[in-house]
């Protein structure tokens, strides 16, 4: 598989470090082409509700309104939005990429396949649930062997 074929989703939070933080964070990272020498970062944001606006400005501390219905904000306060946005969206930013991966670059463990070749996403996604997170043990080497193995050698028919 080619570095650019896949875009990963990656989600982060200030929750549980942050006094007050509520919400989740987006990227979709990826490279744009052959021989790209850096990732390229994508912060995914949605427009404001009414309800989210008053909230965030009430929560701000200040005494005037700093934000508003429709402005594009980066906060999101369910994960489901997020992976949603980025299937929606990732091909705009990523269009040679025919892999979608939640999780992050970074990680050796197997991460879940949003969209891909079916055989390709059948497969990595048994390995996703059979891999014991954060345990590492023999079975966790051999599972993660026999995933880098299959992931690297897997040919993306282009069209």
């Amino acid at each position: 598989m080619r570095e650019t074929d896949e875009v990963f989703v990656e989600i982060t939070t200030w929750q549980g470090i942050s006094l007050g933080a509520t919400h989740y964070y987006g990227y979709l990272r990826g490279y744009l082409h052959e021989n790209d020498q850096h990732i390229h970062e994508i912060e995914l944001k949605h427009p404001l509700t009414q309800r989210e606006a008053t909230k965030l400005n009430k929560n701000s501390g200040f005494d005037y309104i700093i934000f508003e219905k429709g402005d594009m904000y980066p906060g999101f306060d369910d994960i489901k939005e997020i992976v949603d946005l980025a299937i929606k969206t990732w091909k705009e930013y990523f269009p040679n990429a025919c892999v979608l991966v939640l999780g992050k670059a970074v990680h050796a463990e197997p991460q879940e396949i949003l969209i891909g070749p079916h055989d390709y996403m059948e497969k990595i996604n048994v390995w996703t649930k059979l891999a014991p997170k954060g345990d590492w043990t023999k079975e966790w080497y051999k599972i993660a062997d026999e995933f880098w193995e299959y992931r690297n050698n897997y040919q993306i028919e282009k069209e």
